[in-house]
């Protein structure tokens, strides 16, 4: 373990890998805004509980490699609201349930989860690599930050969110 490292874990009296809270504070003040707006796209208003989620997970378990903390969590968090999505995509099946609301607000809502939906499925038609640098990019990340989340080259990220975007437009806008 470097020495880096052992000032950030340490190992508990059960043995267990534990992050130092003083770290684990400041990468959550640092980066708990963003894992929010990063799968916001993903989840809308369970943005905040899957974020919390993901800052739980670090806590309980870090990982070996603690380099970039705010990447691995960023990472960590996508992956739960796309997991989020699938069981609850799964749930609604099963359950088919209808919400009984007032007809405006029930065509507000209407009109928004089906845009949130056309707007997940094109992401879902993207490949993941397009789909989750559109998801940094619009949640405010630097083109560095994506580039570490995605394990891409930096000079790439440009490239790539332009080819994602016109390929995610097409989509969109296109239907194909």
């Amino acid at each position: 373990m470097s020495q880096k490292m052992a000032w950030m874990c340490y190992i508990d009296e059960s043995g267990v890998r534990q992050i130092d809270e003083g770290v684990f504070r400041d990468i959550y003040k640092e980066n708990y805004r963003r894992v929010c707006r990063a799968v916001y796209f993903l989840a809308g208003p369970d943005s905040e509980d899957i974020a919390q989620e993901a800052f739980i997970k670090l806590y309980d378990a870090p990982p070996k490699n603690m380099d970039n903390l705010a990447a691995w969590v960023t990472r960590v968090a996508v992956n739960l609201a796309k997991n989020r999505i699938r069981s609850d995509c799964a749930r609604r099946r099963r359950e088919s349930v209808t919400l009984t609301e007032d007809v405006v607000h029930a065509e507000e809502a209407a009109a928004a989860h089906m845009e949130r939906q056309e707007v997940r499925e094109a992401l879902a038609k993207l490949g993941r690599r397009d789909a989750d640098v559109l998801v940094l990019k619009y949640s405010g990340y630097s083109y560095e930050e994506i580039s570490k989340v995605l394990k891409i080259n930096k000079s790439s990220v440009g490239t790539i969110i332009a080819r994602a975007q016109a390929k995610f437009r097409s989509l969109f806008e296109g239907g194909e």
